[in-house]
């Protein structure tokens, strides 16, 4: 992915990442585990998951 973020958007969601998945929705094992492997080595960016959807959601951290 390449984006870009306007200024003051940090802690906000700027990119939402989907994922297809065949286990039962709403089960751990259906649970998405997002990691960022490289090009954070600052700590910028933090990605976590959505309980609703399972989409990983990439924040700017100020």
């Amino acid at each position: 992915y390449n984006i870009q973020i306007s200024e003051g958007w940090a802690n906000q969601g700027v990119l939402r990442l989907g994922v297809q998945d065949g286990d039962s929705p709403s089960t751990a094992a259906w649970r998405v585990k997002f990691n960022i492997m490289n090009g954070n080595e600052e700590g910028h960016f933090d990605i976590s998951t959505d309980p609703e959807t399972n989409e990983g959601i990439l924040n700017v951290i100020k």
